[in-house]
């Protein structure tokens, strides 16, 4: 359905929610390692060019948080090429 908000961008994250969630709190969707996931960003102004985004993902716990530099060091390190390594394909 169409977005209420008055936000030029609207940014839809192409995966499930997760089923059992408690009605207190945000819903949360988890994301899998190794699996794709469509991410769709419309513009309400419906501009028909090119335009750069930053795409920020981050954990919810605050310990996985803390950790995910550490991650994300030792995955460059297994990487064939760390200085061209891409985490996020763009298609």
């Amino acid at each position: 359905p169409p977005s209420q908000s008055n936000l030029r961008f609207e940014i839809l994250l192409e995966a499930p929610t997760a089923a059992a969630q408690r009605t207190d709190e945000t819903p949360m969707t988890y994301l899998n390692k190794g699996q794709y996931y469509g991410l769709c960003i419309q513009d309400q102004d419906k501009f028909d060019g090119e335009f750069t985004t930053i795409i920020k993902l981050m954990f919810h716990d605050d310990t996985h948080r803390k950790l995910a530099s550490t991650y994300w060091s030792f995955w460059l390190t297994q990487q064939n090429s760390p200085k061209n390594a891409r985490a996020i394909d763009i298609g």
